[in-house]
């Protein structure tokens, strides 16, 4: 699945109030939200609220700790789950 054009670009905050500045969160013009470390996109979110990861999902401590901000702070394990269940599907190209 390829990402379309974004419209809205944003750099989280960091613990510390900083941003960043290696970490995206982006909007396209179909409405879906997507989550980009460094070169890497890890999660897109449909607006139906479908939720497709990339393999690399869970690489780094940092690159979970703005995935669970990307899903609203959904538990590392509630996420595990939802992989494991099928309910978040891995097939998204890094």
């Amino acid at each position: 699945m390829n990402m379309k054009a974004p419209v809205f670009i944003k750099h989280p905050e960091t613990d510390g109030g900083l941003l960043a500045t290696s970490q995206f969160y982006y909007e396209d013009e179909g409405g879906n939200y997507w989550y980009q470390s460094y070169d890497s996109v890890i999660a897109m979110k449909e607006p139906s609220g479908k939720v497709r990861l990339s393999e690399r999902w869970d690489y780094s401590r940092t690159t979970i700790k703005y995935l669970r901000r990307f899903l609203d702070g959904e538990s590392l394990d509630s996420i595990r789950l939802n992989v494991k269940h099928g309910v978040y599907k891995i097939e998204l190209d890094t």
